[in-house]
């Protein structure tokens, strides 16, 4: 996970190695925000290990970690053997916190606006945004309102959304098929961004 964004994180896990038998492996679990560490219930301004299960293999359970939105966190792993001797190189991992959803909208076609050959209607376009890291992709679904059926790509004969990925991600866009005159239609669109945070699905007609 190093220098990676993430929107959960349950649980902890990596390997350790020495000419003797490993004894424990400590992690290190840093607010960097704050520079507080995580004692195994609470943040505290003391610097604190706990202790992972499992030596050449091992894990912890980070499930009752409370991660804040919009932080950074630095984990360090320390291994001992049996002889006493402790790892002097610090295993490090680094990664952002963020668990809310992107925000996208369509800005054209406008909601409720009928279209026609004097006012044409060719392209979805619009707008996303994320505080915490960069949207990854928006993704589009048409239905046609008549049939009840959702554009697959090359036709109208899917019955749920089937989601394209549209060009760009601030300002983004989406090329329509050709549209039936006097048909109405539903456009459909998410956001999802570079932790993994699905905005809900929501649209026009």
């Amino acid at each position: 996970v190093n220098s990676s964004k993430i929107n959960s994180l349950a649980s902890i896990s990596g390997t350790g190695l020495d000419d003797f038998d490993l004894n424990r492996v400590d992690i290190r679990i840093k607010n960097n925000f704050d520079n507080r560490y995580w004692n195994g219930s609470a943040w505290v301004a003391e610097e604190t290990y706990v202790t992972a299960s499992g030596t050449n293999s091992w894990t912890y359970d980070s499930s009752g970690v409370i991660w804040e939105n919009n932080n950074t966190y630095s984990i360090n792993s320390r291994a001992s053997d049996a002889a006493g001797n402790y790892q002097i190189s610090f295993g490090t991992a680094t990664f952002l916190f963020d668990n809310v959803a992107p925000e996208s909208a369509i800005v054209s076609p406008v909601d409720g606006l009928a279209y026609s050959l004097n006012n044409p209607i060719s392209v979805v376009s619009g707008t996303s945004s994320d505080e915490e890291t960069l949207v990854e992709e928006v993704r589009v679904a048409l239905k046609g309102n008549s049939s009840n059926l959702w554009w697959d790509g090359a036709d109208f004969a899917a019955g749920a959304p089937q989601w394209h990925t549209a060009t760009g991600t601030n300002t983004w866009s989406w090329n329509l098929p050709e549209l039936i005159s006097g048909a109405s239609y539903y456009i459909a669109k998410y956001s999802v961004d570079e932790a993994g945070n699905s905005e809900d699905e929501s649209g026009i007609n």
